[in-house]
């Protein structure tokens, strides 16, 4: 994480050790924020259509240009 300014005192407090469950709140959040990150891109990726290979080329034959 950059930090870009100074925290603000319930910043401060997050990450305070005091306040574990603040803590894991967060950590709970990012993990789920990173599960779904992780379901669209596999859906994405799932939705990409395949290429298909093309046939191999003869060179014993000729080309012919149209």
């Amino acid at each position: 994480m950059i930090i870009t300014r100074p925290l603000t005192p319930e910043q401060r407090k997050l990450l305070d050790d005091k306040s574990k469950p603040a803590q894991e709140d967060i950590l709970a959040a990012q993990d789920a924020l990173f599960m779904n990150l992780l379901t669209r891109v596999a859906d994405l990726e799932s939705s990409v259509p395949t290429a298909v290979p093309s046939p191999p080329i003869n060179p014993d034959e000729e080309v012919t240009k149209s």
